[in-house]
């Protein structure tokens, strides 16, 4: 999905790259056809002062050659600000499409840096989970142990007997410190 935004990001820029070498050829073509236009007139205008030249007096053939002259280079300063204009938008489009290739580049290392926290995070999680599962199987087995022990101790306790009973009372007592003990081992495991 990462290469995929790239690819997106990318084909808008190599799109404008290519619209800005069509423009620029298109530009440097009308360039060409504009100069091609003006050195016909200029042979047009040549062969017209020579023609011109028989008839006329050199007083007028140089006012007619001024006047092609400032016309040639009306058109030569209007054909330049055209393509000035051209090359002008276009670098901006290519600023924009590089601007905003940047920021969804950005936001990508972003989002592969977060993923990657985001797994180092289940992972620490699931061996959290693994410990605390293990220590929770070893306290049950400890108070399985403990409440063994402890029945044990309650059957061999004679139930019948007065003297037994008195006798008894301190077994029990410590069997239920042997519990309590064998609990507080347990949780602390």
């Amino acid at each position: 999905m990462a290469t995929s935004k790239a690819a997106k990001a990318k084909s808008p820029l190599n799109d404008l790259i290519q619209r800005v070498e069509q423009l620029t050829e298109r530009v440097r073509k009308e360039r060409e056809k504009q100069l091609a236009r003006l050195d016909d007139q200029i042979e047009k205008a040549r062969d017209l002062l020579n023609k011109q030249l028989d008839n006329l007096n050199i007083e007028k053939l140089k006012d007619l050659q001024e006047s092609y002259r400032e016309k040639a280079e009306d058109a030569l300063r209007t054909s330049a600000d055209n393509v000035k204009k051209a090359v002008g938008d276009a670098g901006e489009q290519l600023r924009e499409s590089r601007a905003a290739h940047a920021i969804l580049k950005a936001e990508l290392n972003a989002l592969q840096f977060a993923t990657k926290q985001a797994e180092e995070v289940a992972r620490v999680l699931g061996t959290y989970e693994k410990q605390v599962q293990k220590q929770l199987t070893q306290v049950e087995r400890n108070i399985g142990k403990a409440t063994k022990a402890v029945r044990k101790t309650v059957k061999k306790v004679p139930a019948r007997k007065p003297a037994a009973k008195t006798a008894a009372k301190p077994k029990a007592a410590k069997a239920k410190v042997a519990t309590k003990a064998a609990k507080g081992k347990a949780a602390k495991a």
